[in-house]
């Protein structure tokens, strides 16, 4: 097998492992930054959302007729 993937330009187990490791790990990183960037994205998306129900609410009560 090891005569192979030198003939083949491969790799051996051993390297191919380790790329295996160091992909994982920054896969593992890529997905924390993602996580943080979903809760972010989350808290602002809360905070339009507040922003849309007090719009709202401003809009009912100048829309009520003047007594």
């Amino acid at each position: 097998v090891r005569e192979y993937r030198e003939a083949q330009g491969m790799p051996s187990y051993e390297a191919e492992q380790r790329i295996k490791r160091q992909t994982a790990d920054e896969m593992a990183v890529r997905l924390k930054e993602l996580e943080k960037e979903i809760k972010r994205k989350d808290r602002e998306l809360a905070y339009e959302k507040e922003k849309v129900e007090i719009l709202k609410k401003c809009l009912h009560i100048f829309m009520q007729p003047q007594e």
